[in-house]
């Protein structure tokens, strides 16, 4: 039974490095991903891992660090399994994010994908956030840290939150709803600029996205409730919101 449990996790591990060294499907990729971290935690309570017992060491590097001109990038070995399970579900959570990013948003089935695949990235980086420290029992790479994954979780939900607003403006939900939507877009956004500012393995790239994001999610929300003042006759304050979209749009301050 062991000998077959662990041929079965050895044939997944081949396929996936198959798809590394070869033309792929990310989400096929992504599907045995998936089913490999599933098969870790059917073999963990079956088998004694650890250095004073079953020794077997799995090594990552971080995703991060870029290395330098005398060597290269960080990495960390360690004989735990709880170890393999996160650096595995954080490459699966690093895969959601880039099927997400490759929709099409014009379409609805589009939409519909993007929305899922930000979502569970969102969630496996939360996962990791609250499981990380007790499953390594030591300091994590950077990339791991609960600091770090827990900001990549909400960069995720922030994105996430996005489609949801593309979706029902496509949709032509009430400018109630749409507002609504985009503030806490806005807000998401907001947060996870805040969060990037203190992380200095991030790429830098990153904040002048986030803050533009922020601006324009917040600018829509704007947009949109002046529309829902019109439609109140509350003419006065549907020209303040139409000057704050304005100002909004040409500004960034969260990078003042």
């Amino acid at each position: 039974c062991f000998h077959n449990t662990l041929s079965l996790v050895n044939n997944t591990v081949h396929t996936l490095l198959s798809f590394l060294i070869g033309p792929n499907n990310k989400s096929v990729f992504s599907l045995f991903s998936c089913r490999y971290y599933d098969q870790l935690c059917a073999v963990e309570p079956k088998f004694p891992f650890s250095e004073n017992q079953l020794c077997l060491t799995f090594t990552w590097k971080d995703a991060f660090d870029k290395g330098s001109l005398f060597g290269g990038s960080v990495k960390l070995a360690l004989a735990s399994l709880g170890y393999e399970k996160t650096c595995v579900l954080f490459n699966g959570a690093a895969l959601a994010s880039q099927i997400a990013s490759e929709q099409n948003l014009d379409s609805d089935e589009g939409l519909k994908a993007a929305a899922k695949y930000y979502q569970l990235a969102s969630g496996a980086f939360g996962h990791i956030k609250d499981t990380v420290l007790s499953a390594l029992n030591r300091e994590p790479t950077m990339d791991v840290s609960p600091e770090t994954v827990g900001t990549l979780s909400l960069i995720m939900l922030a994105q996430a939150q996005e489609v949801f607003f593309l979706k029902a403006t496509s949709d032509k939900m009430k400018d109630a709803i749409i507002a609504k939507l985009a503030n806490q877009t806005a807000d998401f956004y907001g947060d996870a600029f805040k969060q990037c500012q203190y992380k200095e393995n991030l790429p830098k790239e990153v904040l002048p996205v986030l803050a533009a994001k922020h601006c324009i999610m917040q600018a829509n929300a704007e947009l949109h409730q002046s529309l829902l003042a019109k439609q109140k006759k509350h003419f006065g304050e549907e020209i303040a919101r139409l000057q704050v979209h304005t100002h909004t749009h040409t500004h960034t301050p969260l990078t003042t």
